[in-house]
Order: structure tokens, then C-alpha cells, then sequence
């Protein structure tokens, strides 16, 4: 049964690449976590027989128990590979009246929250980059500056 379930998943996913972006590696996931990846490109060749999926790849053969395979999907970038972020400086600005927010890409939404996880402001950044919050009705406090990729705390006093 599981081996049929596994042939129906591979057909599935199989399927499922042809309305997708054109996948890089296959990936066959232990259910103890670890993930072996083929490079597609390296054409690999995948067998299955009686309870062992077998995977044919670069002239090395590999082979799994079925049993211990978690799933096998596709996957477009390496799963081990992390993008790098662009660097984005922000540059705070804090009086009594007024908070200024500069470094910030154009259109990016920042809220600003009370201690209390309430919402007090939601700006979003000009095409300068800054966001400009009036603050003078608001307690000395600590507050939460939350922007699209980090979140800042700030102390009015």
C-alpha cells in the first residue's frame, strides 16, 4: 500500500511540475529529516523495487527503504542555499513630536504599536524612502516600529 501511495505522490507531483516553474533537484526527505538532493541536470534515475526506492545519479547508485522515506518532492533552488538580503540601513529620528523614518524602500508599509500591542499608526514610506509619524499626542513610553523586515524598539521620552 505504501508503495502505491508513493507511486501515486510521484505521479501527483509529476503532474503538478507542468503547471509550475521548471524544477532544479529532486529531493527524497528521511522521516528522521535528513534530505538527499539530485541535481536534476545530472539526469537521475529513480527505480522502485519491492520496499526500497532506488535513485540512479552521476554514475553512484543510492537506495532508501521505503519505509523510512518521508516524501520525495521537487524542488526549484537548492534546499540548502540562502539567498542573501539586500542590505536596508534604516535611520530613526525621534523628538517629542515627531518620528522620521529614513532608508526605507519606496512603498514599504511601517506600523507603529504601543507596549500593549496596540495599533497607533499604519504609514507607508514616500518614494524618498522616509516616513515622517507624528508622535506628540502619544505618552512617554517604549513603542514597537515594525517595517516589512524588521522590527525596532523605541523609547519616546
Amino acid at each position: 500500500m505504501k508503495r502505491l501511495s508513493m507511486l501515486l505522490t510521484c505521479a501527483v507531483m509529476a503532474v503538478a511540475g507542468l503547471f509550475a516553474a521548471s524544477p532544479e533537484y529532486v529531493v527524497v526527505w528521511s522521516k528522521s529529516g535528513e534530505q538527499t538532493k539530485f541535481a536534476l541536470s545530472d539526469r537521475p534515475e529513480v527505480q522502485f523495487q519491492e520496499n526500497t526506492l532506488s535513485l540512479t545519479c552521476a554514475g553512484s547508485r543510492y537506495s532508501f527503504e521505503i519505509s523510512e522515506v518521508d516524501k520525495f518532492t521537487f524542488a526549484n533552488s537548492d534546499p540548502d542555499s540562502v539567498e542573501e538580503l539586500d542590505a536596508v540601513t534604516v535611520k530613526f529620528t525621534l523628538s517629542n513630536e515627531v518620528l522620521e523614518l529614513s532608508g526605507l524602500v519606496t512603498g514599504a508599509d511601517v506600523w507603529l504599536y504601543g507596549m500593549d500591542g496596540r495599533l497607533l499608526a499604519c504609514m507607508k514610506a514616500a518614494a524618498d524612502g522616509c516616513v515622517t509619524c507624528p508622535v506628540g499626542g502619544l505618552p512617554s513610553g517604549i513603542y514597537l516600529v515594525k517595517t516589512e523586515s524588521k522590527t525596532y524598539k523605541i523609547s519616546k521620552k
